[in-house]
């Protein structure tokens, strides 16, 4: 008895340092996860708090087209710049608007103009260069000969002065996905015959679990974990 009691101590004091290690952990992982930025043709590029001021944001990361920034700075009311940046070479674009921000308008460098159409946030909608109509939640520019990481889309350049196109880097789905399997293993190491009395739905009384369920048990505990870390690497 003396034995297992001691062995039932040093258990505790091995689980404390693993919760609090898992805990610390779990702060800097959510901290990267919950990390604001902007979608530039399916990559993440996080906002450089650092740099960022009350006029500007940047938003810094890499892109297929290799080190990439983009830096938004109000220069009016409605009126922005859209600094993009790619391994070294700068591209400027002035985004220009109405006062109730319903009309744009966006102009190159050379002060031509490549862009005019609508965007309604009431409806959550904008127009495109041929007058179709599109939702901004869920517009993602396709690279072609004509757009790409290098020669951004203009209107993926609209949702990025409005603040339209942020996002959490991480995949909030797969997280909660995560979470429920963690969840799940863990009512099944305090509570051992609990969804085997769910799937024979016996709930009282003496309940013989099979020897093979046992192993199969033991073995998920030591998996399940492995399985998760991997889910939260993919969640990033």
């Amino acid at each position: 008895m003396d034995k297992l009691n001691l062995n039932f101590k040093n258990r505790k004091l091995l689980i404390i340092p693993m919760v609090m290690a898992a805990l610390i952990l779990l702060y800097f992982y959510l901290g990267n996860f919950f990390q604001t930025g902007v979608d530039y043709y399916g990559s993440f590029l996080r906002e450089d708090r650092k740099v960022s001021d009350s006029l500007s944001s940047v938003y810094t990361g890499k892109s297929d087209a290799g080190k990439t920034s983009i830096k938004v700075t109000r220069m009016s009311q409605a009126d922005k710049l859209v600094e993009v940046t790619l391994d070294g070479n700068e591209k400027e674009y002035v985004v220009e608007s109405t006062s109730d921000g319903q009309v744009i308008r966006v102009f190159d460098a050379e002060n031509t103009l490549i862009y005019s159409g609508n965007l309604s946030l009431a409806d959550g909608t904008m127009t495109n260069s041929e007058g179709e109509t599109v939702t901004y939640y869920t517009y993602r520019p396709v690279p072609d000969e004509t757009y790409n990481e290098v020669n951004p889309d203009p209107m993926l350049l609209v949702l990025i002065a409005n603040r339209l196109n942020e996002r959490y880097r991480g995949n909030l789905t797969m997280l909660i996905f995560a979470g429920l399997i963690v969840l799940s293993m863990i009512t099944d190491m305090i509570f051992p015959d609990f969804f085997f009395r769910l799937k024979n739905l016996r709930y009282k009384g003496e309940i013989e679990v099979p020897a093979m369920y046992r192993k199969m048990q033991k073995y998920s505990w030591f998996f399940t974990p492995v399985a998760v870390i991997v889910l939260l690497i993919m969640a990033l």
